[in-house]
């Protein structure tokens, strides 16, 4: 095996730690993000739903009144 000096046996020790705090930091910074991310797909389809729930009431629905059918004697009944 190759000697290395004491400094250079230090300097890469010192590099893999660099870079296993790096990857640390980018696994936090990546959860963080699918955290962020998962937050504003919810938000997003409750966004969603309370647009096309608005819609539908604008359509069809009237609250705390029956529904009224067009024509036809069912609707009477």
């Amino acid at each position: 095996m190759l000697h290395l000096g004491a400094f250079e046996g230090a300097r890469l020790k010192q590099t893999a730690k660099e870079r296993l705090m790096a990857l640390k930091q980018k696994l936090k910074d990546d959860r963080r993000f699918s955290k962020d991310k998962a937050r504003e797909d919810r938000s997003q389809r409750i966004r969603g739903l309370s647009v096309l729930m608005s819609k539908r009431d604008r359509d069809s629905f009237t609250p705390n009144m029956p529904r009224v059918y067009s024509g036809g004697s069912h609707a009477l009944g």
